[in-house]
């Protein structure tokens, strides 16, 4: 895990270490206390290298925890730098350039939900400007531990 306590004061949780998945920018956090007091925090974000023609904070999702809800480590995902959920690799798909989290739920199956909007590779003009990943879409993703 890798600790956030270098931040600026009153920000509870920053931009990652270089080289990671969220680097660059976070994003639309969303945390659930778990059963044995353990808070989890999913959220969006991208790193310095992610396509630079999508201007949305979007980009992939990460996760952290925190005993106390104030001091946050990450979990390393199995995904790209480390991310937990990412654009699908289909380039047909509604989220196949980037996605961001909408919300998180602990199920009574036991399952975690995830609901979340992707974007894809399509451009929206707006007067000049042709905007990329705008397209967006509303999907859910499932887990079991909430980190695969």
């Amino acid at each position: 895990m890798i600790d956030t306590t270098e931040r600026p004061a009153g920000l509870l949780f920053g931009p990652g270490p270089a080289g990671a998945w969220d680097d660059e920018r976070v994003s639309g956090p969303r945390v659930l206390r778990g059963s044995d007091g353990t808070w989890r925090m999913w959220y969006y974000g991208r790193d310095t290298q992610f396509d630079r023609e999508i201007n949305l904070p979007t980009g992939r999702c990460g996760l952290a925890q925190s005993a106390d809800g104030l001091t946050w480590q990450r979990v390393p995902g199995p995904l790209t730098r480390g991310a937990v959920f990412e654009a699908h690799p289909d380039p047909a798909r509604f989220d196949s350039a980037h996605v961001g989290l909408s919300d998180v739920q602990r199920e009574e199956d036991g399952l975690y939900r995830m609901w979340y909007f992707g974007g894809d590779h399509s451009r929206q003009q707006f007067g000049q400007f042709a905007v990329k990943g705008l397209n967006l879409r509303p999907g859910c993703a499932t887990s079991p531990d909430g980190l695969h």
